[in-house]
């Protein structure tokens, strides 16, 4: 019974960070960072103010995967509201979904 509470304490641990935008589950971690479930690359973070805070930043993530992709997500933190944004890879990229987050950005500041 002992090990069985243990390994449940241990999978909420794990995913204490993860907070949902929409139909998307975001779990933010330094060599793992997921998005429902598919591993994502952290290719770019602009801080909006000098304190460098994660509750003032936009971040682009690009999925890991064997083959090229089309799609990309921005994460975008401003004014205690953050967004979470599915676009394409064209130049200038497409905004395919919006979703707004239950959470703020503090999970990526490792």
């Amino acid at each position: 019974m002992r090990k069985v509470l243990a390994a449940l304490i241990g999978l909420a641990s794990l995913s204490a960070h993860a907070f949902q935008c929409g139909p998307f589950i975001v779990n933010p971690d330094h060599y793992r960072t997921t998005i429902n479930g598919d591993l994502q690359n952290v290719v770019n973070v602009v801080f909006q103010d000098h304190t460098r805070s994660y509750n003032q930043a936009t971040l682009t993530l690009l999925p890991k995967s064997l083959t090229d992709t089309d799609k990309q997500y921005r994460l975008i933190a401003a004014g205690g509201l953050t967004t979470l944004e599915l676009l394409t890879r064209e130049h200038p990229p497409r905004v395919l979904n919006r979703a707004v987050c239950n959470s703020n950005l503090s999970g990526f500041d490792w």
